[in-house]
């Protein structure tokens, strides 16, 4: 990958992986420096934080709205089938802001494993193996994990579940007796 413009050299401005040693390797320049510390980890570590505090402030909101709901009011709504249906709405509102925090909490804390497996963990390994499972293979992992994270909080196993559906077949018949075609011998 380069970073290519008239303005910045592709030959002292790079990033390559290196096969023999399995790892991703920046430019030993001031370039590459820039590239792997400030546009790569502090930005990429920015954003984790900035999500991060985003998720404490939806936990605060979370555990305030959560110390509503449960308190009694003093004013009590009869229990008619408005009041319940929308209390059922704001329940399954309020469960899929819990899974959405929680998903947000797993994905940022396995952001966080690999680039602190990307950027320190492997610079501790000569083995090549050792520096390729704490390099190149967290990268990989983490982007098919993340993906399994939203599986897992937002598949519904009900389709699973449920009975199969009348399919119309699509098999051709006709109305006509066997005895009413004309055959012809």
């Amino acid at each position: 990958v380069t970073f290519n413009s008239k303005y910045i050299p592709a030959d002292v401005c790079f990033i390559y992986y290196e096969p023999k040693q399995w790892i991703w390797i920046f430019a030993d320049t001031v370039c590459g420096h820039i590239i792997s510390k400030f546009t790569d980890f502090y930005t990429t570590l920015a954003v984790l934080v900035i999500i991060l505090i985003l998720d404490c402030t939806t936990l605060f909101k979370l555990r305030m709205n959560n110390k509503l709901v449960s308190t009694p009011s003093s004013f009590q709504v009869s229990s008619n089938q408005s009041s319940s249906s929308s209390d059922t709405v704001q329940r399954r509102r309020r469960n899929t802001e819990i899974r959405f925090f929680w998903q947000t909490l797993y994905q940022n804390a396995l952001f966080f494993y690999e680039i602190s497996n990307f950027y320190y963990l492997c610079d501790l390994f000569g083995n090549q193996w050792a520096v390729f499972f704490t390099s190149t293979f967290p990268w990989e992992i983490c982007h098919a994990m993340d993906g399994m994270i939203i599986v897992l909080f937002h598949f519904r196993w009900s389709h699973i579940r449920r009975a199969p559906a009348n399919v119309n077949s699509t098999a051709a018949y006709s109305r006509r007796k066997p005895s009413d075609r004309n055959v012809t011998e």
